[in-house]
């Protein structure tokens, strides 16, 4: 994921359009989350491998060019209140996350059920970060 970060960004300068391989990104994600509880023991470990790799790939690697999707759209002189600002919902997600999951997965009894629930928000992402990309074009 760390390296992909180079290569979304490279991606994101090339085609002059950070919003447009975010949504690129976040629909990999959401693509990939849904297959997520398919996974069983039964598949060959290099596939396994592969689709961790890829899933990695978009859920790590979109950070950079958000940070520059975010100074971008900011006010002239605001560039630390929108980051900032955007980090603390970010980083709030990274904080509460995982316990979240924990506790859905123990609400519903059912770790698979929570997986689906992960990839239904997942794909509602994908879905705002399209509505986003069409409010900045048309700006």
């Amino acid at each position: 994921g760390i390296c992909a970060r180079f290569g979304w960004g490279a991606a994101a300068d090339r085609i002059r359009s950070g919003s447009l391989i975010l949504c690129v990104v976040f629909g990999i994600s959401a693509v990939l989350l849904l297959v997520f509880p398919l996974l069983t023991s039964e598949w060959p470990r290099p596939a396994l491998y592969a689709f961790v790799i890829l899933l990695g790939i978009g859920l790590a690697g979109w950070t950079g060019v958000f940070v520059s999707e975010v100074l971008r759209l900011a006010p002239p002189g605001e560039a630390a209140r929108a980051i900032a600002g955007s980090y603390a919902f970010t980083f709030a997600g990274a904080l509460i996350g995982l316990g979240c999951f924990l506790l859905t997965s123990r609400w519903l009894d059912s770790y698979s059920a929570t997986l689906w629930m992960l990839a239904a928000m997942a794909a509602i992402g994908f879905a705002l970060s399209l509505t986003a990309l069409a409010l900045v074009r048309a700006q």
